[in-house]
Parts: C-alpha cells; structure tokens; sequence
C-alpha cells in the first residue's frame, strides 16, 4: 500500500518540481571552548550565519552557507598584547561580503559546482 502511495505522488509530480526549500539565518553569537577542567581555551565570535537548501524532484539541488564575519580570541594566554588570534577584515554590521561562503550546485545531468571564497 505505502508503494502505491509513493508511485502514485512520483506520477503526480512534474519534473521541475521543488521537493525541499529550506533557509535557516542565525544572528550574530559566540562559541567559548574550554578544557576538560573548565578553563578556557579560545573563543569564536561570528557574524550572521546563513545556510539554504533546494532540492528538485529531477535529482538537482543546491546548498548554500555563508558566514558574515569571524573573530578567534586566544583566552590560553593572561594579560596578553595580542587577544586576537584571527579575524575576518569584514565587521559584523556589513552585509556587502562575508568572511565564508559556500556554494554547492548539482544539475539534473548530474553536472556539479563547488564554489568556496573567503
């Protein structure tokens, strides 16, 4: 019966139908690692993280993930000069570039695009 079902919505759906569309946005937020007796090892302050997915009935999706700004603080080394381990050149507040972006693309005729800039 569960089989019937399933050929039967297969039939019903058009090739270029939209099986899955998804888009998750979370604000800016931070990440303090520690050690196994609670004292602190670095942090990870990052911008706006987006992530979507699209998936087609034809066998094509594409994923996206991108990453507004990022920031590692060094919390190992007391009263040190130098906090910051790393940081993106793109502050938390701009929307015009971002310190990550992913993108994975796969047509219909299995043709695949994998584009990473930072």
């Amino acid at each position: 019966l569960e089989e019937l079902a399933f050929k039967k919505a297969d039939a019903q759906l058009s090739k270029d139908s939209m099986l899955c569309d998804i888009n998750f946005t979370l604000g800016s937020f931070q990440v303090n690692l520690v050690r196994s007796t609670l004292q602190p090892l670095t942090s990870l302050e990052m911008g706006m993280v987006s992530t979507s997915f699209k998936a087609n009935a034809d066998g094509s999706f594409a994923f996206g993930l991108s990453l507004l700004s990022l920031e590692v603080l060094d919390n190992v080394t007391r009263n040190t000069f130098y906090p910051t381990i790393c940081r993106s050149l793109q502050k938390a507040q701009t929307t015009k570039s971002h310190a990550f972006r992913l993108e994975l693309r796969k047509s219909r005729e299995g043709d695949q695009e994998l584009v990473l800039k930072m």
